[in-house]
């Protein structure tokens, strides 16, 4: 009796989505995470979060890869060094944005790097675009003009345009795992946490000391946090095209400010919060969706 089985190729699009939810739930917590900081300025943040994340992936990579690790970081060094730079600037302009607006502006404009995304691999790599990720993407979007009409939006420009090119950034980081995805792209996310290091200490005029209690919450975003994250979704990234990469993620985008708002009563308009579920919606779509496409061969059995 022919039934089907999963093919390795399924097996690995599966996993893919899984971690890269996972990553997309884990990041969640960066904005109550950053509402909990006393009283650290935004360079500060952005030092110590990055050198807990490069400690972090640093000794994953060595453990790892042990005597290849040299190897492993200069093997295909040109998508490296463009993850690593994407990486930076996302991080830069993302925390500037979240500490000039609230958590939810900042989440929710992020909501269109899928679009940005597709568009990128489309030019870059050739990836064509599914027509359910399209349809996912459109929902989407719809959130987001609601959101927007919302008014959650107003008043905040300069948080708002930071929130747009932390989108452009990571949505370029996006395609380059996709693009080096042969080799081990855990290195282009300890240089672009070098790379933030060095921008934060360059614009930290006032110097970098901070209290014990928003040492150990840096700790916790860049260990934690921004560290296990993306090493989950640069897993991920090597079993999902780009545009599915981007929307999967954005289940950061509808917990992060819920998260906000019970820890911290931050509270998002109605509006925000029927935009979220529109995303939210279209995120499960498209995670059933990805995997019915996945392929499967017929096995027979009596």
């Amino acid at each position: 009796m022919a039934t089907f089985a999963a093919t390795p190729s399924d097996s690995r699009h599966g996993f893919g989505i899984a971690m890269v939810l996972g990553a997309g739930m884990i990041w969640s917590v960066a904005g109550p995470l950053v509402r909990a900081v006393d009283t650290a300025s935004v360079w500060p943040i952005l030092f110590y979060k990055s050198l807990w994340m490069v400690v972090t992936l640093g000794l994953a990579m060595a453990v790892r890869h042990r005597r290849r690790l040299w190897a492993e970081l200069i093997g295909g060094w040109r998508w490296t060094l463009a993850g690593g730079v994407c990486l930076a600037g996302s991080s830069t302009f993302w925390i500037l944005s979240i500490t000039n607006t609230t958590v939810a502006n900042t989440l929710l404009v992020q909501a269109a790097t899928p679009l940005v995304a597709a568009l990128m691999a489309w030019v870059l790599l050739g990836e064509w675009v599914a027509r359910s990720t399209r349809l996912a993407m459109g929902v989407a979007l719809a959130g987001v003009v609601i959101m927007v009409g919302d008014g959650a939006l107003d008043h905040r420009l300069f948080g708002n345009v930071a929130a747009i090119l932390a989108v452009i950034c990571f949505a370029a980081f996006s395609v380059s795992l996709r693009a080096g995805r042969a080799g081990d792209m855990t290195a282009s996310l300890c240089l672009g946490g070098l790379i933030a290091m060095t921008i934060s200490a360059t614009c930290a005029t006032d110097g970098l000391a901070i209290s014990l209690h928003d040492h150990v919450v840096c700790f916790i975003m860049g260990s934690v946090e921004t560290g296990l994250g993306l090493l989950m979704y640069t897993i991920g990234a090597r079993h999902v095209p780009a545009a599915e990469l981007a929307l999967l993620v954005m289940a950061e985008v509808f917990f992060g400010p819920l998260l906000t708002w019970l820890l911290f009563g931050e509270t998002p308009s109605a509006g925000t919060l029927l935009g979220g579920v529109l995303v939210i919606t279209a995120i499960a779509a498209e995670a059933v969706q990805a995997l019915r496409r996945a392929p499967r061969v017929p096995s027979y059995r009596a």
